[in-house]
């Protein structure tokens, strides 16, 4: 279904303009205005226009790219190597360009940054047009900001909120699947646990903890916290009272393995512990998805 606001959003032809919309957006994406523009156009700026610090304190660089028919390899590449030359060291480049969304250029930089974080170098992403389109949205400040009075209208209509929350529910299911929570509030963490959903709770922390994720609806918006609390807090005690486990290091349990093959008393207790975090966690998540559909949907 097409939205209203997406009749009013297309990337601006003007260089200065595209550039500020993407310094809004890497604020939206990281939840901090601590994002400044580096110099003055027409200087040198070693393929770095914006740079900040995230809510962890790693150095972003951010560069605007306005190839409104497509952003290649070559292109990021020479931004890479300029990117380098920038001090302090990034921690991460996250270039954003109104080129329409191309797979293969997204599974490239993927593979490109996992290969540069092996060794130790700051990692890349390329955001398309459509992914700066989602981050404006959601904020009807950053859409006046940059398309005035006819943006906000596109987004100020009830309909026009409800299909972006219904969206947004979707999204959310996907993050952090049914499945998922009840492998947790299922298992008895006296045994070993499988690591694979520890990593979907770490992406779902990771990819909703700003307000580019926020819900329109007020109840939502604030329930969501109880949420993503209970998850921080199961997540935070599974790195503290849990180890890999196997030789395929693909579970996890409370018993260190290279001390000892049996759960001890400390064990059991750190088990105890992570069986309440699991089952609150559990009841958290049915709390806020019940509430998602009798409010999205009823």
């Amino acid at each position: 279904m097409t939205q209203p606001v997406d009749l009013y959003l297309r990337p601006p032809k003007g260089p200065g303009q595209f550039e500020s919309i993407v310094r809004t957006c890497a604020k939206l994406r990281w939840g901090t205005k601590d994002f400044v523009f580096n110099g003055r156009q027409g200087q040198r700026q070693k393929g770095v226009d914006v740079y900040g610090d995230d809510e962890k304190g790693r150095l972003i660089g951010v560069q605007a790219k306005n190839t409104p028919k497509r952003i290649t390899m070559a292109m990021i590449r020479t931004e890479i190597r300029k990117a380098e030359t920038f001090r302090p060291p990034l921690n991460h480049y996250w270039i954003g360009t109104s080129a329409d969304t191309d797979e293969t250029i997204q599974e490239e930089v993927r593979l490109l940054s996992g290969w540069r974080k092996a060794r130790g170098l700051f990692t890349v992403q390329v955001v398309f047009w459509e992914g700066l389109h989602d981050l404006l949205c959601d904020d009807e400040d950053a859409v006046r900001k940059h398309f005035g009075i006819h943006g906000v209208q596109g987004l100020a209509g009830p309909d026009a909120r409800l299909v972006k929350d219904r969206n947004r529910f979707d999204e959310l299911q996907a993050a952090l699947p049914h499945t998922t929570v009840l492998e947790f509030a299922e298992h008895d963490f006296r045994h070993p646990f499988p690591y694979k959903p520890v990593t979907t709770l770490h992406k779902f922390l990771h990819g909703w903890r700003t307000i580019a994720t926020a819900f329109y609806d007020e109840s939502l918006r604030e329930a969501f916290s109880g949420l993503y609390s209970a998850c921080n807090k199961l997540s935070e005690e599974l790195g503290d009272r849990a180890s890999f486990y196997g030789k395929a290091a693909d579970r996890i349990w409370v018993v260190p393995e290279q001390n000892r093959r049996q759960p001890d008393v400390n064990d059991r207790a750190d088990a105890k512990a992570l069986n309440r975090l699991a089952a609150a966690f559990a009841r958290a998540y049915e709390d806020y998805f019940t509430l998602c559909r009798t409010t999205l949907y009823c």
